[in-house]
């Protein structure tokens, strides 16, 4: 045992707990330099939870003791709800409803404490401290979708029903007429700081494993992502190609060329042209049908890959997407002239090496369309009953 601001003792475990907490917490604000407010909401709690254990070691009055270790508790278990909730990229968060609730969770804990009665106060904290967590674990469970999403709120739910467990045996370990002062030599405290010990190390590891996910998954999408459109790069490209199997399904590829958009960027300005990639980026996007994949090969050039999908309604698919491009409205940037784009369509068929085939014939395609006048859409001659709308690309 070790003896505390020589009022009360407690197990030399007791110090592993926050100490641990505290590493945690140092790691998780590293972390937050790539993940962002979730690691910062983890090492928050982990904080909050670390005071909370450490309060007992202070020099003050148990009242006092007894309300800050409260309060800290429950600001933790605030903390641990929004990491939890982010994390698995929840958008509602409800952060004041649950911080109004636990507001008014802490005037019936001071109650409590006011009245000297351990009992009611160490219910009232536990079962508060189990409603917040079990409320965020509630919101979460819809939005999981990694496998370890569900470990991480599997291991809240371990928290949570550990704490109710406590909850129930309060009765037991706490006797009748305790006060605050009590608390230390309860056997209450000694189980609560050794349960703790095990579940906030585990936690502590399941949290940090869903933070160097989400950093390992975000620098991976910066690596397939062009930075100016949001759009894929090549790389990105490569690898929704690599997903696809064109034995099984049909795929299509879309070569799509702005036409004249240098006369953009010398009439306009880079700035003007760089809002137009965006504009015309947003706009592909916006009608490629689920599962298709959208890319920009560099400068003004985009490909899109479309899964399940034929070359005639792949076709069809480039005619719709050259009308709405033609149809954009640039009068906001300052820019009052139509912008076109010529478009090359191509089917990647199985007897092809790789994507590039494909892609090669797109591209001859595409360059016919603009030596055709631009503003056209042609297809590679793989079909015959292509729409007459449509021009095909004859092989000699």
């Amino acid at each position: 045992m070790a003896r505390i601001s020589g009022r009360m003792d407690l197990p030399l475990f007791a110090f592993a707990v926050p100490a641990t907490m505290l590493a945690f917490a140092s790691a998780f604000v590293v972390a937050a330099r790539w993940s962002g407010p979730v690691a910062l909401w983890w090492a928050a709690g982990l904080l909050l939870s670390a005071l909370g254990f450490a309060v007992p070691m202070l020099p003050l009055p148990p009242v006092v003791l007894a309300l800050t270790a409260s309060a800290v508790f429950l600001g933790a278990a605030l903390a641990y709800g929004q990491a939890l909730l982010l994390q698995v990229g929840q958008a509602g968060h409800a952060l004041p409803t649950r911080a109004a609730v636990a507001a008014f969770a802490f005037a019936f804990i001071a109650i409590a404490v006011a009245q000297g009665d351990l009992r009611s106060e160490l219910i009232l904290a536990d079962a508060s401290w189990s409603v917040l967590l079990a409320w965020a674990i509630a919101m979460a469970v819809p939005k999981a979708k990694r496998p370890l999403h569900w470990v991480l709120i599997g291991v809240m739910i371990v928290m949570t029903l550990e704490t109710v467990l406590r909850v129930m045996a309060v009765g037991w370990l706490v006797g009748p007429g305790s006060g605050p002062e009590d608390y230390f030599a309860s056997d209450y405290a000694m189980i609560a700081q050794g349960t703790a010990g095990l579940i906030v190390t585990v936690f502590c590891l399941v949290a940090m494993g869903n933070v160097i996910e989400t950093i390992v998954a975000s620098f991976r999408r910066e690596a397939d992502q062009d930075p100016l459109t949001g759009l894929l790069n090549r790389r990105g490209i490569d690898r929704a190609a690599a997903l696809l199997d064109p034995d099984r399904r049909p795929v299509s590829v879309i070569h799509c060329d702005l036409d004249h958009f240098k006369r953009i960027n010398d009439g306009y300005g880079h700035a003007a042209g760089d809002e137009v990639l965006r504009g015309i980026a947003a706009c592909i996007a916006g009608i490629v049908p689920a599962g298709g994949a959208v890319g920009r090969f560099g400068g003004e050039e985009f490909v899109i890959l479309l899964d399940d999908m034929r070359l005639v309604e792949a076709g069809v698919l480039a005619h719709r997407l050259r009308l709405a491009l033609a149809n954009c409205n640039w009068q906001s940037l300052g820019i009052d002239e139509q912008l076109t784009a010529s478009f090359g369509v191509a089917q990647w068929s199985s007897g092809d090496h790789a994507l590039s085939d494909a892609l090669n014939r797109a591209d001859a395609a595409l360059y016919l369309s603009k030596d055709g006048g631009r503003n056209q859409v042609y297809l590679e001659s793989r079909k015959v009953d292509e729409p007459a709308a449509l021009r095909l690309v004859r092989s000699a």
